[in-house]
């Protein structure tokens, strides 16, 4: 619910000509260009002498949207598989464990290293992110798994 509202008030700002807004909705949904209120903004800014909106817009057009994928997230959704899959399995992992695992197998690609740098160095932000992605797992899934 959270990831609509948040969407909704991005459109929103974007209509009113928000150019962060904007230029982030451009680059998921090339469609949007077809709204009244953000083609009108368009084509405002291509007689405007200033060309920032237009700039934004094309830019966004033509671009297309790249989440940052970074290795600590990768390793979250992981974790979040590893505990769903206990879970289902009559395991309870808990966040201190999975980071067991984590540190283990750097260790086995590193003799050198004692832990997995990647993972977050704080166990509550952990645990967090663990319970976020067994929540999106669990999500994505067909009911009755």
């Amino acid at each position: 619910m959270a990831r609509i509202t948040h969407s909704f008030i991005r459109y929103q700002r974007a209509r009113k000509g928000d150019l962060d807004a904007l230029d982030k909705l451009l680059r998921l949904d090339k469609k949007l260009i077809f709204d009244n209120k953000i083609r009108d903004l368009y084509n405002q800014s291509e007689n405007s002498s200033n060309r920032v909106v237009f700039r934004t817009i094309n830019d966004a057009l033509s671009k297309n949207f790249k989440p940052k994928i970074t290795l600590r997230k990768v390793k979250g959704k992981i974790a979040g598989l590893i505990s769903y899959y206990a879970g289902l399995s009559g395991y309870k992992l808990t966040a201190p464990e999975i980071q067991k695992l984590f540190d283990a197998v750097a260790h086995d690609f590193d003799k050198s290293k004692l832990i997995d740098s990647d993972l977050p160095e704080l166990p509550e932000s952990y645990s967090k992110t663990i319970q976020r992605e067994k929540k999106t797992i669990k999500s994505s899934l067909p009911t009755g798994q």
